[in-house]
């Protein structure tokens, strides 16, 4: 008897401990209490002249830089403002709300290149002439949160990280005022029973909306949608101190991370179809059809 209660309470030792091990390091953040220092001056740019690189590798990049010019050249005199330039017509198009996607989305990449001017310009457009509280037709919230919200929010981080010369001593506070703009017109979409966000969000109404057509009986919404959030919001969430945007991109994490269901491959998540259901917990379908993700 005496080792059989000997054998329970080793085993009830066991089963808390690994309880709270799983909470302590496989739970969603709860808030933002985790503080971070950004490397200052630290390179990205990959030092030829040091490493002995030839010359021909340092012309290869200046070359690269040199197509980036080019191509920044004839989308101003062509589609200054739009999101697209068609490269067959060069006529222009708004694909993506009309904020000037084109603009946005290549700052990093004026950034790391060290193309103070065209990055100047890039600020100017964010800072002067982007109203985000405005958007032409639904928004997209996964295109617009890989596209415009990381674009500014990793800005921020290379500016303070000294890769490139500020254009503003104000830019932190003016590229972040956009950026929380954007991410609070946002926000209305992750407004569901299992917090995965809306396949569109109308800005006018500030409500998701179901894009599916409701070929399902539920809303549904791909994988990648659901989950694939936390790097952006969470980034704006340290740089603002507000925890409200690493909030909502953790919502989902309940279904998703802590799946109630049970899984073949524990950690690898398995949905019905290329969609799961957003509008009612836990999220899941009962059918057979496999994918991983």
């Amino acid at each position: 008897m005496l080792a059989r209660r000997s054998r329970v309470a080793v085993a009830f030792v066991l089963a808390c401990s690994f309880y709270l091990f799983h909470r302590v390091f496989f739970s969603p953040p709860g808030g933002i209490g985790f503080d971070f220092m950004i490397p200052h001056n630290i390179r990205i740019q990959y030092p030829f002249e040091e490493k002995g690189i030839n010359a021909r590798d340092a012309k290869k990049a200046e070359a690269v830089k040199e197509v980036m010019r080019r191509t920044w050249k004839l989308y101003k005199e062509r589609a200054w403002g739009f999101d697209e330039i068609k490269p067959v017509s060069g006529k222009s198009r708004n694909s993506r709300n009309g904020w000037g996607a084109t603009i946005i989305d290549s700052m990093t990449t004026a950034a790391i290149m060290g193309l103070t001017d065209v990055f100047a310009e890039q600020y100017d457009w964010v800072v002067n002439h982007v109203d985000f509280n405005k958007a032409e037709g639904l928004v997209d919230p996964f295109e617009t949160t890989i596209r415009y919200l990381g674009a500014l929010v990793s800005s921020v981080d290379l500016l303070e990280a000294g890769i490139i010369p500020p254009p503003s001593p104000l830019f932190r506070q003016e590229i972040l005022k956009q950026a929380k703009t954007l991410a609070d017109n946002l926000g209305p979409g992750f407004d569901t029973p299992t917090g995965m966000i809306w396949p569109r969000i109308n800005f006018t109404e500030a409500r998701g909306m179901d894009m599916s057509g409701r070929r399902h009986q539920h809303a549904a919404v791909h994988l990648a949608r659901a989950g694939s959030h936390w790097l952006e919001y969470s980034t704006l969430s340290h740089l603002t101190g507000d925890k409200i945007y690493l909030d909502n991109s953790t919502k989902a994490w309940d279904c998703l991370v802590f799946n109630k269901r049970g899984e073949p491959w524990p950690g690898i998540l398995q949905y019905e179809k290329p969609e799961i259901h957003m509008d009612r917990p836990p999220g899941w379908d009962d059918k057979n059809s496999r994918s991983t993700g």
